[in-house]
Formats: structure tokens, sequence, C-alpha cells
């Protein structure tokens, strides 16, 4: 993981395979890696080199600000068992949310409120496109989103619990969560898979927080001890999502951007 990675070749294919496979938050094809404009290569990388939204793109205000809608914190404060936890190889889920399975969940899942279901629905929508950005002539700039990878769920209300493992899960993430057996079941009965989502029985154990078994953190109480535990034991910066009404810290972003004038015939426009 890193900040940005560059590649010179005129082999399409192998440029779109590349591209897919690098985990770096900007990719240069077929020019310098350095000069990165404000509003059409926004900047920011993965791992190490950064969790947030990129700088100069159109989510980077999210990172120096909060959601008027944000969730309710309470002074729940996680205990930790000493058990060893073990989490099986989950899998990046590939059910889509669409609106007949969206009209499905708010009858299976009556104790969610609709509003959340339509925050939802809007927030699948608007990081399941790719973004076009500005730039000159002979340029292209393309702004998509994945996945942070696995989501840790801990509520710590069951609702809430619920939302988290949603949210995660259709924004392209696998879960471990204290979800209900109940409310995995339904889940299981919607669509997804069981290699999505590893369901915690017991409270969270200090083995699995300092594991890398997990690259984001759901929780709305007291973090205090998470996130002392989590910087002993993690050299990654993982963020405490504390609120639902922040999906950015779900996803990464990737920007690449092309010379499309060397991606042509002359070869020399390689070396500018």
């Amino acid at each position: 993981m890193g900040l940005t990675f560059g590649i010179h070749s005129r082999i399409e294919n192998r440029v779109n395979d590349i591209s897919l496979r690098v985990n770096a938050g900007n990719i240069y094809i077929n020019r310098n890696q350095i000069g990165a404009v404000v509003g059409s290569q926004p900047f920011g990388g993965e791992g190490l080199s950064g969790t947030g939204p990129k700088a100069g793109g159109p989510n980077s205000l999210h990172g120096y600000s909060q959601n008027l809608l944000c969730s309710e914190i309470s002074n729940h404060k996680i205990i930790f068992s000493n058990e060893l936890t073990v989490v099986q190889e989950l899998l990046i889920p590939t059910l889509k949310l669409s609106s007949e399975l969206l009209i499905k969940m708010k009858i299976a899942l009556p104790n969610i409120e609709e509003e959340f279901f339509e925050f939802l629905y809007q927030q699948v929508l608007k990081y399941s496109d790719e973004i076009t950005l500005p730039g000159p002539t002979g340029e292209s700039n393309q702004l998509s989103y994945k996945p942070k990878g696995t989501v840790l769920c801990l509520g710590p209300e069951p609702d809430v619990l619920l939302k988290q493992t949603l949210l995660s899960l259709f924004l392209g993430n696998s879960v471990i969560t204290q979800i209900s057996s109940k409310d995995f079941d339904i889940l299981i009965e919607l669509g997804l898979k069981k290699e999505n989502i590893h369901r915690l029985n017991d409270s969270p154990s200090t083995s699995l927080l300092e594991s890398g078994s997990y690259n984001a953190v759901f929780y709305f109480g007291n973090s205090t001890s998470l996130q002392e535990l989590i910087l002993r034991s993690r050299r990654e910066l993982i963020p405490i999502v504390s609120s639902i009404y922040e999906p950015w810290e779900l996803i990464k972003e990737k920007v690449i951007t092309e010379d499309t004038t060397a991606s042509g015939g002359n070869a020399n426009l390689l070396a500018l």
C-alpha cells in the first residue's frame, strides 16, 4: 500500500490489469508522478500513506467537518475478552443493492427506520460511480471508489449494529460483527453469503483487535481503550468511525491520471 504508482506502457490491457491490482492512491500512466493539481488529481494514498478523503478532491471537506446528523455517542465501554479469536478468510460481497432488494430489507428488518434505508441506497449509488475530473487536452483523470476491506462492527446497541453491518456490506466490505444470530440468518436469506460475515458470539477479544483481520472499526461508544489497543498493535492507520453518516471512512479513493497523447503512436512522448 502506498501513495503513488507509475506505469509506462502502450498496452491497454496491461495498464488496466496493473491499475486494478495496485494498492496506491494515485496512479500515473505514461507521465511523471509529481505535480498533482487540485480538482484534477486529488492526492492521497493508502495504508500508512493516508486513510481519509483525498486532498483537493470532491470529498476533501469530509476530513475537516462532521455531518449535522451525526450519530449519538454513548458512554458504553468495551470489555475485551481474553479468548483467542480466529477469523476465517472473508469474501467481498457481490450482492448489489437494487430497489427490489431494498423493499425486501424493509419488510425483513422492521425495527430499522425507513430513513436509514433511503440513506443507504443513496450512499451506495454515490460510491458506485466513477467520476471524470477536469484536466487539459490530452489528459484523463478518473476518480473511483473501492471498499476499505473488512469492517469491525461493535455497535453497541442491536439496531446500531445492524445499521453498521448493512452499510459496511453494501459499500463492498466484508464484516466482523456482533449482530444477533437472528439478524445474521435474515441477511443470509436476503442473499448475502456466510463468507461475507464473521459473527462474534461474545465480546471482542484483545487477540482480534491486535490482529490484522480488519481495516476499519464502527463503534458509537467510549473508544479510548479501543484506540489505545489499536495504536499499540497496528502499524496502519485504522479509522474508528463514530457515526453512520460518515460512510466515506469505509471506502478508498483511487485516481488514475493518464497522458492520453503518449498512449498513441509517438513513443518519444513517454519520456516527457
